[in-house]
C-alpha cells in the first residue's frame, strides 16, 4: 500500500473516532460542577454521607389559599429503597415505594398500581440517599443560570441534564452551598 493511500484511510478512521467521542461527550460548565461539589462538601464530604444507611424526613406544607395542609414522611434505606406517605386530611392519601428495581403507588383515588416511565425514574431518584452525588454521577450537561433570590436568600442556580433525559434546576443557597430546591422536567 502506498503512503498516499494511507492518509485518507487514517483521516477517515480518526474522523469516525472523533464523531463517536463527541456524541457521548459531556458538556458540563466548570462553575456548575463546582457548585455541586461545594454542596457535597457542605454536607460533610462524600465519604461522611456514604456512611449514612437510613434516613427519615418528616415535613408539612401549608396551602393557605386552599385552606389545606399536607403532611409528608419519606423513609430511605441504602442503597436504593424508598417509601413515602403524603396525607391531605379528608382529601387524599398517597403512598409510594421503590425496592431498588420496581416502584409502586397507592392512593385513595386510583388505588394501587405499578410505576413505569418517568414516575419510576422519579421514584428511583427519590431513593438515592445522596441526591447531589447522584446528579453529579449522572450528569450529561450542566450550565449556570442567573442567580435567584427569595427574600434575603441568594441562590446559585444550575440547570442539569442527567442520563435519564430529565432536566433538573438546582437552587443552592449561596451562603451555605446547601441544596435548597429542585425542579425536574422529565420526558413522560
Amino acid at each position: 500500500m502506498k503512503t498516499s493511500s494511507l492518509i485518507p484511510l487514517l483521516f477517515a478512521l480518526t474522523s469516525a473516532g472523533l464523531a463517536q467521542a463527541q456524541e457521548g461527550a459531556k458538556v458540563i460548565a466548570p462553575e456548575a460542577k463546582a457548585a455541586l461539589e461545594k454542596s457535597i462538601e457542605a454536607l460533610g464530604s462524600k465519604e461522611a454521607v456514604a456512611k449514612i444507611k437510613t434516613r427519615t424526613s418528616i415535613g408539612k406544607a401549608e396551602m393557605p389559599a386552599q385552606g389545606m395542609s399536607m403532611s409528608l414522611v419519606i423513609k430511605q434505606k441504602a442503597p436504593l429503597m424508598y417509601y413515602s406517605k403524603a396525607v391531605i386530611p379528608e382529601v387524599l392519601t398517597v403512598e409510594q415505594g421503590f425496592d431498588g428495581e420496581e416502584g409502586w403507588s397507592k392512593d385513595s383515588i386510583q388505588g394501587s398500581r405499578k410505576l413505569a416511565g418517568a414516575e419510576l425514574a422519579q421514584a428511583k431518584e427519590g431513593s438515592a440517599m445522596f441526591f447531589e452525588q447522584q446528579v453529579l454521577d449522572d450528569l450529561v450537561e450542566a450550565k449556570v443560570l442567573p442567580e435567584s433570590t427569595d427574600g434575603d436568600q441568594i441562590f446559585t442556580v444550575i440547570e442539569a441534564k442527567t442520563s435519564d433525559e430529565s432536566t433538573k434546576t438546582l437552587y443552592f443557597d449561596k451562603a451555605t452551598h446547601l441544596l435548597a430546591r429542585v425542579t425536574t422536567k422529565a420526558i413522560v
